[in-house]
């Protein structure tokens, strides 16, 4: 069926804008083409060129920035974890640095992320706690300290120092855990207690905890009339001796080891 003169013209239009547009898109490659070789051979004149662009124009600069990196997420990941790849420690220590002095920003990143993957993180502890009971233990231990704007300094080694010096036994009564009884980590000097030095080696102590335990009877008395109460003035004296004598062990550690 022959076609109208109708037709024909639009049919001419079409294709002339077709090569109009295939003609734009080959300059444009072209263009790009010149423009990536000139970047090449003169990259220190093309960044001072970008740089000077930036600081004229800084709205356009973070639009422009906005975009690129919500189009390319795997090139932004990777231009973060270059640095640390190369360098980690002074990336590490650069970030250190940078925390202390924006705690305000810091937090809000915190939130953000926490906000974000709330499940991820619940996992993540979940797993944590597992694998890794006792460090769990300690930081929990430490962060009831720092509730309470006190020294966290009792780590996982001054855990297992503890538990082996008590012969993973109760400092108090002498028990081992068994099946109604575990070993908690007790402040000595409860945590809203006047003078407490808070979670430090040198006020932490392997209790019995269950049915009739040290720990379940002392929570947050005083150690000394809770020790009266419960075991008498002469079992006393003999248990605080045993433990002023640990203290002193843990001192003396921490002296060496400094």
């Amino acid at each position: 069926m022959a076609q109208t003169p109708e037709e024909r013209k639009a049919k001419k239009s079409a294709a002339a804008k077709l090569r109009r547009l295939q003609d734009l898109e080959g300059a444009r490659a072209k263009g790009r083409a010149a423009q990536a070789r000139f970047t090449a051979a003169h990259p220190k004149q093309v960044r001072a060129s970008v740089r000077k662009w930036r600081t004229a124009h800084p709205e356009q600069a973070r639009e422009a920035t906005r975009r690129w990196e919500e189009a390319h997420p795997e090139e932004v990941r990777e231009l973060w974890r270059r640095p640390y790849k190369k360098n980690p420690k002074k990336v590490l220590e650069k970030n250190k640095r940078w925390a202390k002095t924006h705690p305000k920003a810091v937090r809000a990143i915190r939130e953000r992320y926490e906000a974000t993957h709330a499940e991820e993180k619940r996992e993540k502890t979940a797993q944590y706690g597992i694998e890794h009971p006792e460090q769990r233990r300690v930081i929990k231990l430490r962060y009831r300290a720092r509730k309470h704007a006190l020294p966290d300094t009792f780590t996982v080694e001054d855990h297992k120092f503890m538990l082996e010096h008590w012969n993973f036994s109760c400092a108090v009564c002498g028990r081992q855990e068994g099946a109604k009884l575990t070993l908690a980590n007790d402040h000595w000097i409860p945590l809203r207690q006047e003078g407490c030095h808070g979670t430090v080696p040198t006020n932490m102590l392997p209790l019995c905890h269950g049915i009739g335990g040290c720990n379940n009877s002392k929570q947050g008395k005083d150690p000394h009339a809770w020790l009266i109460q419960r075991f008498g003035e002469n079992q006393t004296a003999l248990i605080e001796e045993s433990i002023f004598i640990y203290f002193i062990l843990i001192h003396l550690r921490k002296i060496q080891a400094s």
